[in-house]
């Protein structure tokens, strides 16, 4: 099984004989995964994923953290740079923290929904109101995370997420083959 930590603002991937030294240095352990749940991480590796962040010390820790598990991360600062993104990028989730300055809660939502119907969007706010609640629930957010949440709980929901849409995935393509299956049968191929 493999370890991940974040060391202050940086991720690093550390081996169980390291733990002790790992914990020595005072690290937050983010959690430990299986062979299988390792595995399920390398199909995480081709997602991309957009944090969405005004504070920049936040979207660096972020993005350091999701490093481990996906195979592109960007980031944004405001709303209006993360809807430009979303135009020329196709993103797989959305990690948002909002409120945002330069746009409302709904507004964004609504049109990074627009934009990208397929994408996950998962939404930490530390000051959540109804109107920012409500436009998170018709947008079809994956999670909200109400307040600071903490590293392990982000690395959760996005890891939830992720795998949530690979196992539709896997369903889809195997409702497909059955039915490509079925046809050729149908056809004496």
């Amino acid at each position: 099984a493999v370890q991940f930590v974040l060391p202050g603002s940086l991720n690093h991937r550390v081996h169980r004989r390291d733990l002790s030294e790992t914990k020595s240095r005072n690290e937050q352990r983010i959690g430990t995964i299986s062979m299988d749940e390792e595995r399920e991480l390398g199909n995480m590796n081709s997602s991309r994923v957009l944090i969405v962040n005004s504070d920049v010390s936040s979207r660096v820790k972020w993005s350091r953290m999701l490093e481990v598990m996906v195979h592109h991360v960007s980031q944004s600062g405001s709303a209006d740079e993360a809807l430009a993104q979303l135009e020329i990028v196709s993103v797989d989730l959305a990690f948002v923290d909002l409120p945002l300055p330069d746009m409302s809660d709904p507004e964004l939502l609504q049109q990074a929904r627009r934009m990208s119907p397929d994408m996950l969007i998962i939404v930490q706010n530390s000051q959540p109101t109804i109107e920012s609640t409500i436009a998170a629930i018709k947008v079809g957010a994956t999670d909200y995370l109400i307040g600071l949440a903490d590293s392990k709980r982000v690395f959760d929901a996005i890891t939830e997420a992720l795998r949530q849409r690979d196992r539709e995935r896997e369903r889809q393509n195997e409702r497909l083959s059955q039915q490509v299956e079925a046809y050729l049968e149908n056809r004496g191929m």
